[in-house]
């Protein structure tokens, strides 16, 4: 059951051009979500720790997970956690040309880094978080998202609430990856004062997956971060 759920959410691992305005959005709530993705994608360098859980009868998950992006298309993702009683770990390390990938089994790949690595992996965080990232890499890494199919709509506005003393917006959306057949109830808890996303709530079929987040933008990253690992 949970193995054809998490492939399910895999297919997330992809974006998209933006998704026209419909009938039935809310266009203050598109317009604060296209702020919060733009302070995302337009930062030089971003920095993302983020946490997340699944707790109920189908899926028991805990996982700390690093995101770092830089100019020259370099990058770092890497992660850890439990599913169920078995723990994991992870990490890919971009130094502008190639990748190096530690997998969770602990096998080494390496590749060419692919062109518009930086701009997926960005797009991919503010519209769907890390979850389709972590789970890609469980599953062996995966081929690379592709910047094609992933349509985000039914924009509503939640409710305004504190999050660790920050003020933040809930924005209520749709998530359509392209290939399954439904579409998922994401909630993303906007900053007020930055725009950046403190919190989200992915409703799979699994359970619901809470991801908070401490996120940095253009702010200098040690350049060793990009070595790739051995």
């Amino acid at each position: 059951m949970w193995r054809n759920c998490w492939t399910a959410l895999a297919a997330l691992a992809v974006v998209a051009p933006a998704a026209p305005v419909r009938a039935d959005d809310d266009k203050d709530a598109k317009a604060l979500f296209e702020k919060m993705e733009k302070a995302l994608t337009g930062a030089k360098t971003l920095q993302v720790e983020a946490k997340g859980k699944v707790d109920s009868d189908q899926a028991k998950l805990e996982v700390e997970a690093k995101l770092l992006l830089a100019e020259g298309n370099k990058g770092r993702l890497e992660f850890a956690g439990k599913f169920g009683d078995k723990a994991f770990k992870f990490k890919t390390v971009s130094d502008g040309s190639k990748s190096r990938t530690i997998t969770v089994k602990g096998e080494a790949q390496e590749k060419e880094t692919p062109k518009a690595f930086h701009k997926t992996m960005a797009i991919t965080m503010a519209r769907a978080g890390l979850a389709p990232l972590v789970i890609t890499a469980r599953k062996g890494g995966g081929k690379q998202p592709t910047a094609e199919a992933l349509q985000v709509s039914d924009f509503k506005l939640g409710k305004r609430e504190k999050i660790d003393k920050h003020d933040a917006q809930a924005v209520e959306y749709q998530l359509q990856p392209e290939g399954i057949q439904v579409t998922l109830p994401m909630t993303v808890w906007i900053d007020l004062k930055t725009n950046l996303p403190l919190r989200r709530s992915i409703e799979a079929p699994f359970g619901n997956l809470i991801e908070n987040y401490t996120i940095r933008v253009n702010e200098k990253i040690d350049p060793k971060q990009f070595e790739l690992p051995d």
